[in-house]
């Protein structure tokens, strides 16, 4: 039985998240921007950001870097591309990981992992940049970063569309009945056991 959790969100309607999603993963740079500028904007109307936005934001900051290094033709080992890409992967593991830490303060990241579909290389490097004095090559954080965006999209943007969009247009009586429906069938369930 699917259950329904209603959240605060510094949406306004699944529009505005839509045109988010839009910046984000748009191939502009120019897009990118915007896009950081109106995830700031939705961390002022609201404290805690949806999962996965924070990342989203280090995500889009390192494009913009890789961006503007790969015009001037640098793009060195050791760069503050890389340390970007170390905080990106820490931010993303920690921010999915954290619903689950809250009342499994013992459970691994690889046990989270498993859960939300993480590959084991993710894990692996965000253990190594939080524990070797070492940072992972660019290449691999790269492709830890490249592989978070597109987890981020799949998993929590648009699902965070399709909810919105439960309640930005007018589907409340839907969802009303759907959760007066669940909490009978709840109800009935707990009787017979």
């Amino acid at each position: 039985m699917a259950s329904i959790t209603l959240t605060v969100t510094p949406f306004r309607n699944d529009q505005e998240v839509r045109k988010l999603i839009e910046l984000a993963y748009s191939n502009a740079i120019e897009d990118k921007r915007e896009a950081i500028n109106k995830i700031n904007e939705l961390e002022a109307r609201i404290s805690q950001l949806p999962m996965g936005l924070g990342s989203l934001k280090h995500i889009l900051k390192i494009e913009i870097i890789r961006s503007e290094q790969e015009e001037q033709n640098r793009t060195d080992e050791n760069s503050a591309l890389q340390y970007a890409c170390a905080v990106a992967v820490l931010k993303f593991v920690d921010a999915v990981s954290a619903p689950y830490r809250v009342h499994h303060s013992r459970l691994s990241y690889r046990n989270i992992a498993k859960q939300v579909d993480l590959p084991g290389h993710i894990i692996s490097l965000r253990h190594d940049i939080a524990h070797h004095h070492e940072l992972p090559s660019l290449y691999d954080l790269l492709a830890a970063v490249d592989f978070s965006k597109q987890w981020l999209r799949k998993n929590c943007l648009d699902d965070l569309v399709e909810t919105m969009a439960l309640f930005s247009q007018g589907s409340y009586s839907e969802l009303l009945e759907i959760i007066a429906r669940e909490t009978v069938q709840a109800y009935v369930d707990a009787r017979l056991n």
